[in-house]
């Protein structure tokens, strides 16, 4: 009882306000209030006549399963949770999106199977330091907090091995030639990946290089391993 009086307390005092339309937000309402939430484009597969999350990644690595949340748009509030997630040391964005994103996944695997292998898309060591977290990893820990299907390894699998500049004002051509040769297989992992299930987890899908890149690297030692991937959001 008197945590909820000081909870209200505190709430008088410095109201929730919404991360994207600054208007205070009820506290049940998690970073954005509900008119904002609504905002969001849910993805739905079923929806999806052109297949572009399955064709973004076809031809250039073989995707056994695809998970995402919602549609990317410019003007959407999502794009004021990413920044936040990215740029304002919130964190915690990245891991309450990733147990919705976990949802998804323990509903596709079969129960009984060796639980699937989370590799985060890496970000440079010294991007990391600046930043104090890679975002990517957050998500993979909200889907682990969520799916019991799920394993992130205790030593990476990817690493990055050069400093890129950010890829969202690239084309597809720009992107592909920006990570060639950024990532590398840490040789401190020993693990035979051949026949498990790999989740490739980040935040955003545009032109898919980035996962590219990454499935590519693991098939190119272990080419029985089955690559699927996971992230928030698809860009439109």
């Amino acid at each position: 009882m008197f945590l909820s009086i000081l909870r209200t307390g505190l709430n008088f005092i410095y109201p929730p306000i919404c991360l994207h339309c600054g208007k205070r937000r009820d506290e049940n309402a998690d970073f954005l209030c509900f008119s904002c939430w609504n905002q969001i484009k849910v993805y739905d597969p079923s929806l999806d006549i052109r297949q572009v999350l399955k064709s973004r990644m076809t031809g250039r690595v073989n995707i056994d399963q695809n998970f995402t949340l919602y549609w990317y748009q410019h003007s959407s509030p999502l794009k004021t949770l990413f920044q936040n997630l990215k740029y304002q040391n919130r964190k915690e964005i990245g891991l309450f999106l990733g147990k919705f994103l976990g949802g998804k996944i323990e509903d596709s695997f079969e129960s009984g199977s060796e639980p699937a292998f989370l590799v985060p898309v890496p970000v440079h060591k010294l991007k990391q330091i600046d930043r104090g977290y890679n975002q990517a990893y957050m998500i993979a820990l909200g889907i682990a907090k969520k799916s019991k299907k799920v394993v992130i390894p205790e030593t990476d699998i990817i690493i990055k091995t050069r400093q890129t500049d950010s890829q969202t004002k690239k084309d597809r051509i720009s992107r592909w030639k920006s990570q060639q040769e950024v990532f590398g297989l840490n040789p401190e992992f020993t693990f035979d990946l051949n026949n498990r299930q790999i989740i490739l987890v980040d935040d955003i899908i545009t032109t898919g290089a980035t996962l590219e890149q990454a499935g590519k690297l693991i098939l190119s030692k272990w080419p029985k391993a089955k690559i699927s991937i996971a992230t928030l959001a698809l860009t439109e």
